[in-house]
């Protein structure tokens, strides 16, 4: 009787921290892997509405809608393709949950499972959309900058630090410091 106690506690405390790592996932992914969120104090003040006051008043401040505030300014697959997979891996973050519900949907257990690693493959390809186009627009936001921004070694410094060795078979590269060729 204690027993079965025990392992009810345990299983409930196993689901909520199954909840809260689905939902830092979520969040990770959302905000650091997709680049959204990026003013979250203009999403919450968007949401909020008109009850709580802006701080962010005068005509240098235009009104955005919430989802706008929320999503990044940039989207190269449209606001309808962002929500949608926004939309299926907020659902497939929490696929897990399907198990409490394994035997009246799956004719057995290597069915749910054979299902439930579909699912996780399918939110990673999705997943994946997103996150190349974040990457993608950090990277050209980079080759913007400034030539001043740059690191202090160019190319032309590091080829002179390298050395080519001829061998047998080929030729090999070795790292020389100033030293060395002195």
């Amino acid at each position: 009787m204690a027993g079965e106690r025990v392992a009810k506690q345990l299983d409930s405390v196993l689901i909520i921290l199954m909840i809260i790592n689905a939902t830092y996932c979520l969040i990770w992914d959302i905000v650091m892997d997709w680049g959204m969120l990026d003013n979250p104090t203009a999403v919450v003040g968007q949401a909020m509405g008109g009850c709580v006051p802006s701080m962010l008043v005068g005509p240098e401040f235009k009104k955005v809608s919430c989802l706008d505030a929320a999503l990044r300014p940039r989207l190269r697959f449209g606001t309808a393709l962002t929500l949608v997979v926004v939309s299926i891996d907020v659902c497939l973050r929490y696929s897990w949950t399907l198990r409490f519900v394994e035997h009246a949907i799956f004719p057995s257990n290597d069915a749910y499972i054979l299902c439930t690693e579909f699912l996780e493959v399918f939110r990673r390809a999705v997943w994946n959309l997103l996150r190349v186009e974040w990457e993608h627009i950090k990277q050209t936001r980079n080759a913007k900058k400034p030539i001043d921004e740059m690191p202090e070694k160019s190319i032309e410094m590091i080829g002179r630090e390298m050395e080519i060795i001829p061998t047998g078979s080929g030729a090999s590269v070795r790292g020389s410091t100033s030293r060395e060729r002195r």
